[in-house]
């Protein structure tokens, strides 16, 4: 708990995130991160998750959801926003492509390097 606490309430800090609450209880959520890319030398904002629960799907939300992505990106002099999700996620490649949203060809890797596991 105390790395969320961290992550979200540090003097600057590293991961925003905003909720969708019906009445009161969360539907929804979305999380990100801005980073800086090296071939343009410019900040962008990368959306790490956009949730929402099923029975909230096709109300409108999503679209509030990617509005703030962008009003967050300008607001933090971003030049772009970006993200990812699964090649078999199709309700949500339809959702991002109907919204505007162009896909970039690229194959993502990682290294697990051990360091503050998901302990």
């Amino acid at each position: 708990m105390e790395r969320w606490r961290a992550a979200f309430f540090a003097e600057r800090p590293a991961l925003h995130g905003w909720v969708a609450l019906d009445d009161g209880r969360p539907c929804g959520f979305m999380t990100v991160t801005t980073d800086f890319a090296t071939w343009s030398a410019r900040r962008f904002a990368y959306m790490d998750c956009l949730y929402l629960q099923e029975p909230y799907r096709g109300l409108g939300l999503g679209r509030v959801f990617l509005e703030r992505l962008r009003e967050f990106a300008a607001a933090e002099g971003c030049g772009w926003a970006e993200w990812q999700t699964p090649p078999d996620n199709e309700s949500g490649i339809g959702f991002y492509r109907r919204m505007g949203a162009a896909t970039k060809d690229k194959v993502r890797f990682s290294y697990d390097v051990g360091a503050g596991g998901l302990s």
